[in-house]
């Protein structure tokens, strides 16, 4: 087996294209939703009109050819419920989206606002009634009541699914936002999990408090509880109150410290003019072929920083052989373990657009915020390299520097 190059750089945050399609297929199955109930109020009040043969005058009648929708956010491929209604003077036309219509500029309002802001009741029906214009009257506040209800069923639905799997890695987060929830900065606590095929899945969303012991010793024992056995190594930034409880729940997992995280924090910490100079030397450090290459290139970076600078060299060192646990699994799966980048560029968008939320939400519309937009990107996550090697990893395989070394 190949040492892993020390040119390979350490992945940075990507989030552009993630958050795209996020926001397309967000917005194709949030319209078709707002849609299917549209009509099926439409239907629920004209339910009780009926001809002399004692058949109904509105009936639905399946749903029309596919329509393409140009929006700011791409184009959109929707097939919207048809209804026949034989009252006379009357058309069931659709307020939501009108016949003809083939572009919108207001659609990522509504799904940004929907799932990012639009949290409460009220906050919905702005954002339909950026869409709706002055035809949003014409509905029914109940479709905005069962939009919100529909997100929070599946919510809790997933959310006490059975788990089945076998996960080699997990990542962890705790995720900010200022949709808030109480009074106190809210966080959701993130679990995404690497399965025995090597595919990345959302395992869990729950709200709780980052660095508390407490809140992720719960979000674990409920995972362990519904079929979660031990993952061969955990992920997450050192500030966590994660570690102390995985210890306790899971105590033969390893643990490895986001580098991403490590870099910034020292970087934190040095004056802007070296930061540049402080970056390439901790991308050494981490990219290094060998665990031994890497100490040396450490030793480099607090001969140069240390002196004038020891916050920013004791940042890395108090944690560093957490930092360079990944030496110890395939070389292969190193650029996937190190980071805990696949959560950092799934909810970016979330701490980008909540920036302009106020007023307090509901704690369980918000939850379902949060696992939609993560379900929608789960669709974009790849698989990890050298899957290969993920039953060795599972079987207690040794890896050193990236190689096989031994069976445990």
């Amino acid at each position: 087996m190949n040492r892993a190059k020390a040119t390979v750089r350490i992945e940075t945050v990507q989030t552009n294209s993630v958050l795209e399609v996020t926001l397309r297929e967000a917005a194709r199955e949030m319209l078709s939703v707002a849609l299917r109930i549209e009509a099926d109020d439409y239907l629920r009040r004209a339910e009780s009109e009926r001809d002399s043969s004692n058949r109904r005058l509105v009936v639905g009648n399946g749903l029309s050819q596919e329509r393409t929708i140009q929006t700011s956010v791409g184009t959109l491929k929707v097939r919207q419920p048809r209804v026949d209604d034989r009252r006379q003077g009357h058309t069931y036309t659709s307020a939501i989206l009108p016949p003809y219509i083939r572009r919108t500029m207001n659609i990522d309002a509504m799904v940004a606002t929907l799932y990012l802001h639009g949290v409460s009741t009220n906050r919905m029906e702005d954002a339909l009634r950026s869409i709706v214009g002055e035809k949003f009257e014409s509905m029914s506040p109940a479709v905005v009541t069962r939009i919100i209800e529909r997100w929070q069923h599946m919510y809790r639905e997933w959310s006490e699914r059975q788990i089945t799997k076998r996960y080699v890695y997990v990542w962890v987060d705790g995720i900010y936002t200022k949709v808030r929830t109480t009074n106190d900065r809210p966080c959701m606590l993130v679990v995404i999990g690497c399965d025995d095929r090597g595919e990345k899945e959302l395992l869990a969303v729950v709200d709780g408090e980052r660095e508390s012991e407490l809140s992720w010793t719960a979000a674990l024992t409920d995972l362990k509880r519904r079929g979660l056995s031990a993952p061969s190594l955990a992920v997450g930034d050192g500030a966590l109150g994660f570690w102390a409880a995985v210890n306790k729940v899971f105590p033969t997992t390893k643990h490895q410290g986001c580098t991403v995280h490590a870099l910034r924090n020292a970087l934190d910490k040095l004056p802007k003019k070296l930061q540049d100079q402080a970056k390439s030397m901790l991308h050494d450090v981490f990219n290094a072929p060998t665990e031994d290459d890497a100490k040396k290139m450490f030793a480099a970076y607090r001969s140069t920083f240390g002196e004038k600078y020891p916050k920013a060299v004791a940042t890395i060192e108090r944690r560093l052989p957490m930092l360079l646990t990944y030496y110890q699994f395939p070389a292969s799966h190193w650029k996937s373990i190190r980071s805990t980048n696949v959560i950092e560029s799934t909810f970016a968008t979330i701490r980008r657009r909540s920036n302009q939320t106020n007023g307090n939400a509901s704690r369980d519309a918000a939850l379902a915020m949060m696992f939609t937009l993560a379900k929608h990107a789960e669709k974009t996550w790849r698989r990890i390299d050298g899957f290969n090697h993920i039953a060795n990893v599972l079987d207690g395989i040794v890896y050193a520097d990236g190689e096989l070394k031994m069976v445990a």
